[in-house]
């Protein structure tokens, strides 16, 4: 057996051809997932869950204008 075939005596691993633009789409669109699911968690609320928060934004600011002291009030 000379030098050529002891190299492949060990079953010699050929690595498998890749193709590197599939590559950069499929990360691509695997970061473009999860950016989305980022993005879902962040702004991703309901119409009923805007609107009780509009609710009660004004009901505060109803509150708080109620106990405003104005300074035409004080003379």
């Amino acid at each position: 057996m000379g030098p050529m075939n002891s190299a492949n005596e060990g079953g010699s691993q050929v690595g498998n051809v890749v193709n590197l633009g599939k590559v950069r789409k499929l990360r691509s669109r695997d970061h473009a997932r999860q950016q989305a699911s980022e993005n879902r968690t962040r702004f991703g609320r309901t119409k009923a869950e805007k609107q009780f928060d509009a609710m009660n934004s004004q009901k505060m600011q109803t509150v708080l204008d109620q106990h405003r002291i104005d300074d035409k009030e004080q003379s």
